[in-house]
């Protein structure tokens, strides 16, 4: 796994954080097919999109950066929804004590390449930040948004098979 930094513009993030406050692990798609690591960290580099997310992969094997983990990226906020067993983790996750992962050419389907992207940097995270895989969690798990749609609801079975596999 290659790691490269296309930071956003520094008015879609916030403040500073020490890397002790990384609690939780939030993955999230961009619902667009075809879109990769590298044009969605190109347009966070514009000015004044008010969101952002920590890392981006699209099934190349590199990790596209566009937050700095000592930041706090602008992933989980919104609206809020309790609906079919959503946001149980509201309030409790954060956008300050969360780290964010964005998976591209995933409308409808994550597909497999991005899948063992979304997997191996996990699982890398978790390792290095002392992540237990209950604290890995999706965006609908904070506040409701289907995201990742093809992973949202409850007893979804991807998300049960991503679990499973960031585990082992």
């Amino acid at each position: 796994m290659k790691f490269k930094n296309k930071f956003a513009h520094k008015s879609n993030y916030g403040s500073a954080r020490p890397l002790s406050n990384i609690k939780y692990i939030v993955i999230h798609f961009t619902g667009n097919k075809g879109d990769t690591a590298l044009n969605n960290c190109k347009y966070f580099q514009s000015a004044n999109r008010h969101a952002s997310a920590h890392c981006f992969v699209d099934g190349s094997g590199t990790v596209y950066k566009s937050v700095s983990l000592k930041r706090v990226a602008w992933s989980v906020g919104g609206f809020y929804s309790r609906k079919n067993g959503a946001g149980s983790f509201y309030k409790k996750c954060t956008n300050a004590n969360s780290l964010s992962i964005e998976m591209c050419n995933s409308a409808g389907k994550v597909p497999e390449n991005v899948y063992k992207d979304a997997v191996a940097l996990t699982r890398y995270y978790m390792k290095k930040y002392h992540i237990s895989a209950s604290r890995v969690i999706r965006h609908w798990d904070v506040n409701g948004k289907d995201c990742p749609d093809p992973w949202a609801g409850k007893d979804n079975a991807g998300w049960k098979k991503f679990k499973k596999a960031i585990s082992k």
